[in-house]
C-alpha cells in the first residue's frame, strides 16, 4: 500500500505519439507502460524496440506490401490491426524517451494522437486527452518531420490547447508549472529535426510551458532526433535513440524539481541575472531597471542587474577543450587570459542563479545599437563544456523591439541558452512604435510568472539538494577532448579525495 501511494506521488508525464502509423493504442498504449517498466537496462529497451518494430514491418508486409499492392490500399488495410502490439518510428522514439522518464523517476503514460484526432478520432478521445493533459505534469511529443517542421497531428494537438477553454484556463492559472520535451523523426539525419522541435518549443512556451531540451548525457540539445525513413528503421538508430533517452531523462528531472517545489512551498528568495547584452540609447536598462524589475520585484527576489554593453568579450577560439582544466565552477578555466576581457573581469558574477534574463533591443535602425550580443554567447560555450554552470536556470529571453525591426533575437536566445541545460520560459517581446513602449504590461506579467517559476524550481532544488547530481558535459564528436577531459576528471578528483579534510 505504502509503494502504491509512493508511486502515485512520483510526477506524471504523458507521452504523445504524432503518426499517422502508430500501433499502439487503447489497452495497447498500457501494455506498452508496462513494457517499458519491465526493461531493466537500455540491452533489453533495444531488444524491445527492436521487436516491436520488426512485428510492424511484418503487418506492412501482411497488409499487401509483399504482394505489391499499392501504398493506399496497404494502409486501409493496416488501419484494421488490434493497436496492442508493434511501434511505428515515432512510437520506438517516443518509447526510448519515456523509458528514460521512468529511470529518472516519473511515471508515464501513452497517448496516441490518430485516436484523438485522426482516423479513429472520437469525443471519448478528446475527453480522455483533455483530462490527461490537466493531470499531468509534463508532456513528452513524438512526431515525424514534414519540410522542417510537425506533422498535422501534433499541429492539431496544438491548436486543441490553444482553444480547449478548459485547458487553455489550466495552462494560464495554475501554479503547478508544466514542462515540455520533444522528438522529432526524420527520414534522414540533417532532415528537419532541430526546425521541426524549435518550432515546438516556441510554441509550448508560448502556451504556457516550461521548455528543455534533453539532457546533458546527450549533449543537452533541442530534444531527441530520429533518423528512419522506412518502416521499422527507428530502431536501429542508437543515437536518435540516445537523445530520445535524453529527452526522457530531462523531461523527468525538471517535472520532479517543479513538483518539489509546488509541495514543499517554502518561502524561498530568488536569485536572479539581468544580462543586458544588446540596447540603444540605454532604454532597454532603464526600462528593464527602473519598471520591469523595480522595487515591487526586488521585495521578491535578489535581483543583480549587469550591462555588459560597454564590456569586451573577446571572440571564442574554439580551443580543443574548453574550459582548458578541469575544477570546480567558481574558477574561471577558459583559456583567453586577457585583462580586459568581459568574462576574465566577470565570470564569478555569471553563476549561481537560479533565474537568467536575457536583455537585448532590435531596432529598425541599428545605428546607435550597442551590441556584444554574439560574442557574448559564443564565448559562453566554455561554461556549457565546463559541465553546464548554468545547469537548471530559469532563463527569459527579452527583447525591445521596434516595429519593422524584422529581428529574430528572442528566437536566438531560446535556441542558444537552452543548451546550457537550462529551463526555458516564454521570449517576451516588448514592442516599441516611434519611441513609445505599446505593452509593458503584458511584460510585467510575464517578468512575475518567470520570478515564481525561479521560485519554484529553487524551493525544489534546495529541497532535492542532497540527491541531485551536478551534470558532467559528454564530449561527443570530439575524441581528442574526451580523452583529456577523461583524464583531468581523474586527477582532479585524485587530487581532492587525497586533500587533507581542512584544506
Amino acid at each position: 500500500m505504502l509503494d502504491l501511494v509512493m508511486m502515485e506521488q512520483r510526477p506524471l508525464i504523458l507521452g504523445l505519439s504524432g503518426s499517422l502509423r502508430n500501433s499502439r493504442f487503447g489497452a495497447g498504449s498500457k501494455k506498452l507502460v508496462s513494457q517499458l517498466s519491465d526493461c531493466r537496462d537500455e540491452l533489453e529497451l533495444g531488444a524491445l524496440l527492436k521487436r516491436e518494430a520488426y512485428f510492424c514491418v511484418e503487418e506492412f508486409l501482411e497488409a499487401g506490401k509483399a504482394s505489391g499492392l499499392s501504398f493506399d490500399e496497404i494502409y486501409r488495410k493496416y488501419q484494421g490491426r488490434r493497436g496492442d502490439r508493434g511501434l511505428s518510428n515515432s512510437e520506438v522514439a517516443l518509447a526510448a524517451g519515456l523509458w528514460g522518464a521512468l529511470r529518472g523517476g516519473a511515471r508515464v503514460e501513452h497517448i496516441s494522437l490518430d485516436s484523438v484526432f485522426g482516423n479513429r478520432s472520437s469525443s471519448a478521445g478528446i475527453v480522455q486527452l483533455r483530462e490527461k493533459l490537466i493531470e499531468a505534469d509534463g508532456i513528452l511529443v513524438s512526431g515525424p518531420v514534414y519540410f522542417g517542421d510537425r506533422g498535422s497531428l501534433v499541429q492539431d494537438f496544438i491548436e486543441f490547447m490553444r482553444t480547449d477553454p478548459q485547458v487553455r484556463s489550466h495552462l494560464s492559472s495554475n501554479a503547478r508549472r508544466k514542462a515540455y520535451a520533444g522528438i522529432s523523426v526524420g527520414a534522414k539525419r540533417n532532415g528537419g529535426q532541430e526546425t521541426s522541435l524549435i518550432y515546438q518549443l516556441l510554441d509550448m512556451a508560448s502556451l504556457g510551458f516550461l521548455v528543455v531540451g534533453n539532457d546533458a548525457q546527450s549533449t543537452a540539445q533541442y530534444g531527441g532526433t530520429g533518423w528512419a525513413g522506412d518502416v521499422g528503421t527507428m530502431a536501429k538508430d542508437k543515437y536518435g535513440l540516445t537523445t530520445a533517452i535524453g529527452a526522457g531523462r530531462r523531461l523527468s528531472e525538471v517535472v520532479s524539481l517543479l513538483s518539489s517545489g509546488f509541495h514543499k512551498r517554502a518561502q524561498v528568495r530568488p536569485r536572479i541575472g539581468v544580462w543586458v547584452l544588446q540596447d540603444k540609447d540605454g532604454k532597454a536598462r532603464q526600462t528593464t531597471e527602473d519598471t520591469l524589475f523595480g522595487q515591487r520585484i526586488r521585495e521578491a527576489a535578489d535581483i543583480g542587474i549587469f550591462d555588459f554593453t560597454g564590456q569586451s568579450p573577446r571572440r571564442c577560439i574554439a580551443c580543443d577543450i574548453c574550459p582548458t582544466d578541469f575544477g570546480p565552477d567558481e574558477e574561471y578555466r577558459c583559456i583567453i587570459k586577457n585583462p580586459e576581457d568581459l568574462f576574465a573581469n566577470f565570470h564569478q558574477d555569471l553563476l549561481g542563479f537560479d533565474g537568467i534574463v536575457l536583455v537585448g533591443y532590435s531596432a529598425a535602425d541599428v545605428s546607435r545599437v550597442v551590441s556584444v550580443y554574439q560574442r557574448f554567447i559564443e564565448r559562453t560555450r566554455y561554461l556549457r563544456r565546463g559541465d553546464y554552470a548554468l545547469s537548471n536556470a530559469v532563463v527569459l529571453p527579452l527583447v525591445f523591439e521596434e516595429v519593422g525591426a524584422r529581428d529574430s533575437l528572442s528566437l536566438r536566445m531560446l535556441t542558444s541558452m537552452i543548451r546550457h541545460h537550462t529551463v526555458m520560459s516564454s521570449p517576451t517581446t516588448i514592442n516599441i512604435w516611434n519611441g513609445q513602449l505599446l505593452n509593458t504590461s503584458q511584460a510585467q506579467a510575464s517578468v512575475d510568472q518567470f520570478i515564481a517559476d525561479c521560485r519554484l524550481l529553487a524551493c525544489g532544488k534546495q529541497h532535492q539538494e542532497s540527491a541531485a547530481a551536478s551534470p558532467q558535459y559528454n564530449p561527443i564528436g570530439y575524441s581528442l577532448s574526451a580523452e583529456k577531459a577523461r583524464q583531468q576528471r581523474e586527477q582532479w578528483s585524485a587530487g581532492r579525495q587525497a586533500a587533507p579534510l581542512n584544506s
